[in-house]
């Protein structure tokens, strides 16, 4: 059993506690649920997704997925697939690393006391199969950059920064003339890892 100081919970993270001789504890499989404070969900989860990718504390173990609950606008923004609206940071790193869908909705009239909107229980497991070749950080930043001008098209952000660039989209499959909530994850990750490849740095 792993006891967890919540206070602490996003300093230090879901690291496994070592035993007596200093090695990590190993468990066959870890489901993690929780309902997850409002206020503190998105930053646990990003933090949570980042260990997924690195397969760091319990994350490391061979069968791991996690059942926990959001404010149904963020539990949207997970599970939102390409075209769908909404789709956006949030949605692709998810989504680099995990399956992410919705098992149901629940009213904010279930709660005591009750809140002011209603949550959703979604459910995330790393993917079988990786789509990530590069570091999640980098399709972090590259999501927050385009995500920032969500309402144009990627040609014309790109144009924005620099003329130059736009041909990465197109090196990558993507169709320039699309918007960022149109792009399919596994797009995004083949263009972030071209950005690591060729050294190329996103503005900040």
């Amino acid at each position: 059993m792993m006891k967890i100081d919540h206070s602490q919970i996003i300093d230090c993270g879901l690291n496994l506690e070592s035993n007596s001789s200093g090695l990590i504890k190993q468990f066959d499989s870890v489901h993690l649920v929780g309902n997850l404070p409002f206020n503190v969900a998105t930053p646990l989860l990003v933090q949570w997704l980042h260990m997924v990718s690195r397969m760091e504390g319990i994350f490391g173990t061979p069968n791991v997925s996690m059942t926990l609950m959001f404010q149904k606008e963020v539990g949207d923004r997970i599970t939102a697939v390409a075209r769908e609206s909404p789709r956006g940071r949030l949605s692709v790193l998810s989504q680099s690393v995990c399956d992410a869908y919705k098992i149901y909705n629940v009213r904010a009239a279930s709660f005591v006391p009750r809140p002011k909107v209603d949550a959703t229980v979604v459910q995330l497991r790393p993917l079988k199969t990786p789509i990530l070749k590069s570091s999640l950080k980098t399709v972090e930043h590259l999501a927050r950059f385009v995500f920032m001008k969500r309402r144009k098209m990627l040609a014309r952000i790109f144009k924005d920064w620099d003329p130059d660039r736009v041909q990465l989209l197109e090196e990558c499959g993507i169709d320039p003339t699309l918007r960022p909530q149109d792009v399919p994850t596994e797009l995004y990750c083949n263009l972030a890892q071209l950005l690591e490849q060729r050294n190329i740095e996103l503005p900040k």
